[in-house]
């Protein structure tokens, strides 16, 4: 057994992964939008900033 087929196999796993999914992925209208609010992790913005919504 070389020590390239491991790698082979694992490309080949996920080539196939990706082409599986690709119809799902690449339709804009199937997109779904996270429902996850985190401004903070975009640079440039400060959590003590960013207001509740509950108050």
């Amino acid at each position: 057994m070389s020590n390239n087929l491991p790698r082979t196999i694992w490309l080949a796993l996920m080539f196939g992964a990706l082409l599986a999914t690709f119809p799902t992925w690449s339709d804009p209208s199937k997109q779904v939008m996270s429902g996850y609010d985190a401004p903070w992790i975009y640079p440039g913005l400060n959590p003590a900033v960013v207001k509740s919504s509950g108050s």
